[in-house]
């Protein structure tokens, strides 16, 4: 149950985290 919650913030934070980037136009270096 908390293994599959941590997956799934973990990519919805991703996601978050990409999409501020992207709208202020920040490069990430993965």
């Amino acid at each position: 149950m908390f293994e599959d919650f941590d997956r799934q913030f973990g990519e919805g934070l991703e996601i978050i985290v990409a999409g501020i980037a992207a709208r202020y136009g920040v490069r990430q270096a993965r």
